[in-house]
């Protein structure tokens, strides 16, 4: 925090964008883990080569 406003000069706007960015941390792991419980979801009903294009790691 201490970095964040020695380098805006502002100790709102330090505020501002430190809680933008843990926003935004949250919302991409949040669709990471949507993303893999989908994908998880479509693995167990997929069939043929799809499943094994799913299944490759």
């Amino acid at each position: 925090m201490a970095l964040a406003v020695y380098a805006t000069g502002d100790l709102q706007l330090a505020t501002w964008v430190l809680g933008g960015l843990t926003v935004l941390a949250v919302l991409a792991a949040l669709t990471g883990a949507a993303l893999l419980w989908l994908l998880r979801r479509l693995q167990r009903h997929a069939h043929g080569a799809w499943k094994l294009g799913l299944t490759a790691r």
